[in-house]
């Protein structure tokens, strides 16, 4: 009977375990792959020199907001298909050296921000993911559909 007892006790922990352990692994295995703009800096000077509109997309590694609303911002970029000759979409990497000046120079105060740029000029900026509980996260696909209505307008 006692051994039945230690049986039951060290089934229950090994399956306590094996669920914190999968949490985890799913908590910071996210499948969002994030990458900045090749040779960002260039990119944006020659799409402002060319009075290009820019959608930019600001993000930061290991941003649960970010992880949340990318993927529905890549959706809503797929959806619109191909750019016209003067429209661009810039990824920003919040750290990397050029992006903390995109930040500085667009006011940027969370990650997870949309800054649309028509004829040089930065329209509000845009949120795609909020915060709605403690760790809990949703996408703001009304501010992304009104983000994209002025990079596309």
């Amino acid at each position: 009977m006692e051994k039945e007892k230690l049986f039951k006790i060290l089934f229950m922990v090994s399956l306590l375990l094996t669920g914190i352990v999968a949490l985890t692994v799913n908590r910071n295995n996210t499948s969002t792959n994030f990458k900045e703009t090749p040779d960002l800096k260039a990119t944006y000077m020659q799409a402002v020199d060319d009075k290009q509109d820019i959608l930019l997309v600001f993000y930061k590694h290991g941003c649960p907001l970010c992880e949340t609303g990318f993927p529905a911002v890549e959706d809503k970029i797929k959806q619109v298909g191909e750019l016209k000759d003067n429209q661009s979409v810039l990824f920003v990497d919040l750290e990397s050296d050029f992006g903390k000046e995109l930040v500085s120079k667009y006011d940027i105060t969370r990650t997870s921000t949309l800054v649309v740029i028509h004829e040089g000029l930065a329209s509000e900026n845009f949120f795609y993911a909020e915060e709605t509980n403690k760790e809990e996260y949703a996408v703001l696909s009304g501010d992304i559909n009104k983000a994209f209505n002025h990079f596309l307008n």
